[in-house]
């Protein structure tokens, strides 16, 4: 295998630990700011925003990881076909 492929690779594992890390981080931070947690207006005020912001954090993540499969995909494809010695 190429130092190429296995640069991607390594890219792509780090991508899905990171993306991983992030959605522990979202569900921590719903924990420690649910209604029975955490009461008052600035509670409400701060759920509210989060729920926005939340949704966008939780899209981006879901886009990169499938963004992350195509790749993942398609370096195996080429992997395929250079062993079967097709071109590219």
């Amino acid at each position: 295998m190429s130092e190429r492929v296995e640069e991607c690779r390594r890219d792509l594992a780090n991508l899905k630990r990171f993306a991983d890390e992030i959605d522990r981080t979202l569900d921590a931070v719903d924990a420690t700011s649910g209604h029975n947690v955490w009461k008052g207006p600035a509670a409400d005020n701060f759920r509210e925003e989060w729920g926005r912001k939340r949704k966008k954090l939780h899209d981006t993540l879901e886009a990169a990881r499938g963004q992350r499969a195509k790749i993942l995909r398609r370096v195996q494809e080429e992997e395929e076909k250079k062993k079967k010695g097709e071109p590219k």
